[in-house]
């Protein structure tokens, strides 16, 4: 649980509002449209977006009680027909073209993370709302499932890689807890892994650790009560 001292001021974390975060969403979708209108009339490329993880299950929290600035994850996924998009290509053309579109409607000019391309909303303060980290897919032809554009180490370029097999596996228990109306049970071991996180890990670690959790301990009784 953490907490600042002298202060006395709780940091602990939980969910963001539905309703606040549905609207930021929904403003983010909208200004993609504009992205997909750019990259089709200058690059020919088309893609699908995605909401992943905890914000795909309302499970998006923040600071302070869920009154602070959060963040979401979206996948955008490069149609098969671009297999002659280079990764470094991809990285340069989907930076400009957010930054073109995002930058006019309350967002800062977007970062170039390790994974992802982060884009900040400011509120009518100045002050951050929200972010979004946007990480690229591709279908590739030849390939059976989704390849991520990863970064090769200590060069400052990008190559293809093979989806996690933690992405993969966070899908089959997402799926899981689907099935088996187990979201609620997500919910409260996402939370408290929120707030007891001694390692400091990240929130999708976390959010996989929870899942696996629930689905563990769901299968192990339903084979005791066969």
């Amino acid at each position: 649980m953490v907490a600042r001292v002298g202060k006395e001021v709780s940091l602990l974390f939980d969910f963001v509002a539905t309703e606040k975060v549905t609207s930021c969403q929904s403003l983010v979708f909208k200004l993609l449209e504009t992205v997909h209108a750019d990259l089709r009339k200058n690059e020919k490329i088309t893609f699908d977006q995605k909401l992943i993880g905890s914000a795909k299950h309302h499970l998006v929290m923040s600071e302070h009680n869920g009154k602070d600035p959060f963040d979401f994850d979206i996948n955008l996924i490069v149609n098969s027909s671009q297999n002659d998009l280079t990764p470094n290509s991809a990285r340069t053309i989907f930076k400009r073209a957010i930054d073109n579109c995002f930058t006019e409607n309350g967002f800062c000019k977007s970062k170039n993370k390790t994974r992802v391309i982060r884009i900040v909303h400011l509120d009518k303060n100045g002050n951050m709302d929200f972010s979004v980290d946007f990480a690229i897919y591709i279908h590739k032809s030849n390939a059976k499932s989704e390849k991520y554009l990863m970064p090769i180490k200590n060069n400052g370029k990008f190559d293809w890689d093979d989806v996690t097999q933690g992405y993969k596996n966070q899908l089959i228990y997402e799926e899981y807890c689907k099935d088996n109306n187990l979201w609620d049970n997500v919910r409260k071991i996402f939370k408290d892994k929120r707030n007891s996180n001694p390692e400091n890990k990240e929130t999708r670690a976390l959010y996989q650790e929870a899942l696996k959790e629930v689905c563990d301990k769901a299968k192990k009784s339903a084979q005791k009560n066969k």
